[in-house]
């Protein structure tokens, strides 16, 4: 059957989490402060309490290692603290086309979006910070090296929401 698995929508998970690490740099959190990795209910969002997938709890992470480990509560700790609707915003100027919703529960992806806009908001950190205009086709050459048609990309027309230490 025909679905366009690169335009249709599904919930992203954890691959949403460097959004919140970005926008917290952003804000002028320090990578190198720590965060506990407690089991904390909030309930100002209908008390809410978001879990950790190993169910371990205990502890201090600095934001690279509650990354790479992908620890939840820290990312929403860190989303809660620097606002839901920061890390929204930012998901929107990293390139996620619709509307997020600025609720905590983004912090662990529970916002649908394309594939198309997580490779563009990954193509911005590794365009460090700009964000670029994806394309298909860049260029077509005959069978003799004659270029049919070339896509020159202007990256001076890129958006920059993300510093380049940032996005590094």
């Amino acid at each position: 059957f025909k679905y366009d698995h690169v335009k249709s929508r599904r919930q992203v998970g954890s691959t949403f989490k460097p959004i919140v690490y970005a926008t917290a740099l952003e804000k002028g959190i320090s990578p190198c402060i720590r965060i506990g990795n407690y089991l904390r209910t909030y309930p100002q969002y209908q008390n809410w309490t978001p879990k950790n997938s190993d169910g371990k709890y205990g502890g201090v992470y600095t934001m690279e290692q509650a990354l790479s480990k992908s620890v939840n509560t820290v990312t929403v700790n860190l989303a809660v603290r620097i606002g839901s609707m920061n890390v929204a915003q930012m998901a929107e100027d990293l390139g996620i086309s619709d509307d997020v919703p600025a609720a905590p529960a983004i912090a662990l992806g529970a916002h649908e979006a394309s594939l198309l806009d997580m490779i563009t908001v990954y193509s911005t950190f590794a365009n460090r910070g700009k964000r670029p205009e994806l394309y298909y086709i860049r260029k077509i050459e005959t069978s003799k090296g004659r270029v049919v048609y070339q896509n020159w990309v202007d990256q001076k027309t890129w958006k920059q929401p993300l510093t380049q230490d940032h996005a590094d």
